[in-house]
């Protein structure tokens, strides 16, 4: 008999109604930059947008196939999705520092260089061990090697250089309107750094209330930060 996955309420939430809704918000703000202009900033900042949406889309998959025979295949492809996000993340931080350094100054060979040693990092995620199954409920909980190499990761490849930018670019504007538009970019960076650290922290800690209690918050702060980033980069480009 063919077996069917067993979705939990607390994962259609997550995923389906959580990740559904990100999911089209990223679409949507892609199109829209892209669509206002394809300059390479704008590329840049739609990245953010495209990674973040094709790491969701990976995301549904994997939960309609979470069944026993497709165990290994829902573990590379949760690995799969982080790496999409991870690399969205990133995106935001090459935005900030193509505005801090210009593009004569951060060139496409520079930031080829950088995209490269951060795609390599990530790589390494593949290879360290998660648990996911039926005895985990099909939630994936990480192990202390994991959490740490990706927390590790996302510190130092994107949160601390936007950090460093964050202030930077601040100290220069002059203008008021484009100073609100840094900020509105300030506040949607750091919601969505911490839904991240929150995501993959509850992966790691495996309790069942905070993660569904934090599925809820997530996709307050995800949802915001979608539309802060937007409104603060559409003056910025």
């Amino acid at each position: 008999m063919a077996q069917t996955p067993v979705i939990s309420m607390q994962t259609f939430l997550k995923v389906f109604i959580v990740h559904g809704l990100l999911f089209g918000f990223c679409i949507f703000f892609a199109y829209i930059i892209l669509r206002r202009d394809r300059k390479w900033l704008n590329t840049v900042v739609s990245l953010f947008y495209i990674f973040v949406a094709i790491g969701f889309f990976v995301n549904f998959i994997y939960v309609l196939i979470s069944m026993e025979p497709f165990q290994e295949t829902v573990l590379l492809l949760h690995k799969v999705t982080l790496f999409f996000l991870l690399l969205g993340t990133y995106f935001l931080t090459l935005f900030s520092l193509i505005l801090l350094k210009t593009e004569t100054i951060f060139n496409r060979k520079k930031q080829a260089v950088l995209t490269s040693i951060l795609i390599l990092s990530n790589s390494v995620l593949f290879f360290l061990p998660i648990s996911m199954g039926p005895e985990t409920n099909w939630n994936p909980v990480y192990s202390l090697e994991y959490y740490t190499y990706l927390f590790i990761v996302f510190t130092i490849f994107s949160v601390l250089p936007q950090v460093y930018c964050f202030f930077k670019i601040y100290n220069r504007i002059e203008q008021d309107f484009l100073l609100k538009r840094w900020k509105s970019f300030i506040t949607g960076t750091i919601l969505f750094y911490i839904m991240c650290y929150g995501t993959i922290t509850y992966h790691y800690l495996d309790i069942q209330i905070i993660r569904t209690i934090w599925s809820l918050i997530s996709l307050f702060l995800s949802i915001g930060a979608m539309f802060f980033i937007y409104y603060g980069v559409s003056e910025m480009e």
